[in-house]
């Protein structure tokens, strides 16, 4: 099993960030490869359209509002250059200075694919989720 995360500060509050990233059908409007973003079979599934690319199809494992934290497992993925198998990440956001600034968090746990290396698999994850970190700073700061 390997695993890769990206974790920074950001300059807003716990619950405004929240409000963009906690959604589940919200991954795009804040991760700059998800071209479009559907919600399907009743809003625990959402197909993902990347950016110059196939499809990525997830399903929300648990969702936790309160503790501002979800999970998800990939499903499928359809004409997507991405060796990943038995994938299951999370999204979280905490409190670092309360109606200030908060931590955000994205990572997962996956196997790498036929072909594919371990290190291989974790640097194009790390990759990914630090561009949705970079991303979200620039937006809110931090």
């Amino acid at each position: 099993m390997v695993k890769a995360a990206a974790s920074g500060k950001l300059n807003a509050p716990a619950d405004e960030l929240w409000a963009l990233v906690g959604p589940f059908g919200n991954l795009g409007k804040f991760d700059t490869s998800i071209a479009k973003c559907t919600l399907e079979d009743g809003g625990v599934q959402r197909r993902l359209d990347i950016v110059d690319s196939g499809h990525i199809i997830e399903r929300l494992l648990n969702y936790d509002n309160e503790g501002r934290i979800y999970h998800w497992k990939i499903v499928d993925i359809i004409d997507v250059p991405m060796p990943i198998i038995n994938y299951r990440a999370t999204i979280s956001v905490a409190d670092d200075e309360p109606g200030k600034s908060c931590v955000f968090t994205m990572g997962a746990t996956f196997d790498p694919g036929p072909g594919a290396t371990g290190k291989e698999v974790e640097e194009l994850m790390a990759a990914d989720f630090g561009a949705v970190l970079g991303n979200l700073q620039k937006m809110f700061g931090g």
